[in-house]
C-alpha cells in the first residue's frame, strides 16, 4: 500500500505543477513516456514536465482505480486539462489514462508511462 500511496501524492504533486517536489522524488536517471513526450534523465524529465505545465492552466487527476506489485503502481485515472489556448472551449478535455509509475529500491521514481485508455 506504501507504494500506492507514494504514487497518489507523486500523481497530486504533478497536478499541482510542484516541480519542487518533482525534483525530489525523481531518481536521477528517470524514464519518462507518454503519448507526446519521452525522456531520460531528471533535467530533461523536468523539462518535458515544465513544458506540459507551461501549455496548460491546470491540471486535474481524479484516480478511478489503482493496484502495485513489488515497486510497481498502476493508476487508472481521468486526466482533466484546462489548455492555454483553450482549443477544447471553456473546459478541457477529459482523458482516460493509466500511469504506471516505478519506484527504485530507494523509493525514487524510477521511471513513469502514461497510456490512454
Amino acid at each position: 500500500m506504501i507504494w500506492i500511496n507514494a504514487a497518489k501524492q507523486f500523481l497530486a504533486a504533478y497536478a499541482a505543477k510542484d516541480v519542487e517536489y518533482l525534483q525530489e522524488h525523481y531518481a536521477d536517471d528517470i524514464i519518462w513516456y507518454d503519448l507526446n513526450w519521452s525522456a531520460v534523465g531528471k533535467p530533461e524529465v523536468l523539462g518535458v514536465n515544465h513544458s506540459f505545465f507551461n501549455s496548460n492552466e491546470s491540471i486535474s487527476v481524479r484516480v478511478q482505480n489503482s493496484c502495485y506489485k513489488d515497486k510497481y503502481v498502476v493508476i487508472e485515472a481521468i486526466l482533466l486539462l484546462s489548455p492555454r489556448n483553450k482549443r477544447f472551449g471553456d473546459d478541457g478535455p477529459a482523458i482516460n489514462t493509466a500511469f504506471i509509475i516505478q519506484f527504485n529500491s530507494f523509493g525514487k521514481i524510477q521511471q513513469v508511462s502514461v497510456y490512454r485508455r
